[in-house]
């Protein structure tokens, strides 16, 4: 099945995304079926036509979102079965399916549901290649289903990250050409940081002078964002602070959200984190903010926050320390300059 003239896709180019295709050509010519995963809405949809319309492969693209109802049944009416499988393998020296959002199929994954899939495979397990497309590995979507005979198929993940310029203006050119006269073009590509319907949605914006501000592209950043776990959202929310964050969950950065990729889901982070400052920290960045520009002396700041209690340098200091790295306090734009032995100054930075 040549898709050369079923996509208009096939009028990107022999250029387009070269080293993703690079790449996946290299897993094809290693007969390895692999999960592409890539970001919510990024485009990998568009990625994956414009692939089965190159002629490097026999290539059949599965579109589940076409799908009715997303069930075991729709989908292996729309497969080829073993004996048409092994026609094409005798005709052919690869032959690959291509399963575009096969994630919506989640609900029904199950052991036998894979090895269905992996029966169709094995017809000629040098030359059959099936390619899921998916926001998250396989294994882990459904990590009880993935194991045993399936896990050598169905465990290998190749990531896409987000657009490079280049390519996404291929794409604007494609789909939206009148787009391309945007008064503002190329900063909406600079703030897409490579994302294809967030440029989308910049690109329809009178004016991007606040872009955060817009409902539609409020709800795709929070799309983004929700879209991870709690531990990686903790992660992304101290980035976007300007924290250190050691040991970064190795998915963010495979994924492509690390480094962000654009200042406008940093923005929306900070603008949507529910961030305090504690009691003590807060009365201290009050004090700080009343004497901003001058110093405040040590027996200043004892005597209003601990009101003749019993105070010490080094409570002092651990305060001090503590409110340096409160997210909230990063956030205000201000820091504090210590004076050895004499106090400390509150800066706007």
């Amino acid at each position: 099945m040549n898709l050369r003239n079923n996509f208009p896709e096939a009028k990107m180019g022999p250029d387009f995304c070269q080293n993703v295709i690079s790449d996946v050509k290299k897993l094809i010519g290693n007969s390895t079926s692999f999960a592409v995963v890539g970001m919510p809405a990024m485009g990998i949809s568009i990625f994956l036509k414009y692939l089965a319309t190159l002629e490097f492969a026999h290539l059949i693209h599965i579109d589940i979102n076409g799908f009715s109802y997303p069930t075991e049944a729709e989908l292996f009416k729309q497969l080829p079965g073993k004996e048409e499988l092994e026609i094409l393998a005798k005709k052919h020296q690869r032959v690959v399916v291509i399963f575009n959002r096969f994630d919506r199929l989640q609900k029904i994954f199950s052991q036998n549901f894979f090895a269905r899939l992996r029966v169709l495979r094995d017809v000629d397990r040098e030359k059959i290649v099936m390619i899921f497309a998916a926001n998250r590995p396989l294994a882990e979507q459904s990590p009880k289903s993935i194991e045993g005979g399936n896990l050598n198929m169905f465990s290998k993940t190749y990531y896409i990250k987000l657009y490079g310029i280049e390519d996404l203006k291929k794409l604007v050119r494609l789909n939206s050409p009148k787009l391309l006269k945007h008064p503002q073009f190329e900063l909406a590509l600079k703030l897409s940081g490579g994302h294809y319907q967030l440029l989308q949605l910049l690109l329809k914006l009178d004016s991007l002078d606040n872009p955060v501000a817009d409902p539609a592209i409020k709800l795709q950043l929070k799309e983004l964002y929700n879209f991870l776990n709690y531990h990686q959202k903790k992660q992304i929310q101290k980035i976007s602070f300007g924290k250190l964050v050691k040991d970064i969950d190795p998915y963010l950065v495979d994924i492509g959200y690390v480094p962000i990729p654009t200042p406008l889901l940093a923005d929306f982070i900070k603008q949507s984190s529910k961030l305090k400052i504690p009691v003590m920290e807060n009365k201290l960045f009050r004090f700080l903010k009343y004497k901003e520009g001058k110093v405040a002396l040590k027996e200043e700041i004892f005597n209003n926050l601990w009101d003749g209690g019993e105070a010490s340098d080094w409570a002092l200091n651990a305060l001090i320390y503590r409110l340096r790295k409160n997210l909230a306090f990063i956030s205000s734009g201000y820091v504090i300059e210590s004076y050895k032995k004499v106090g400390y100054s509150l800066i706007k930075n």
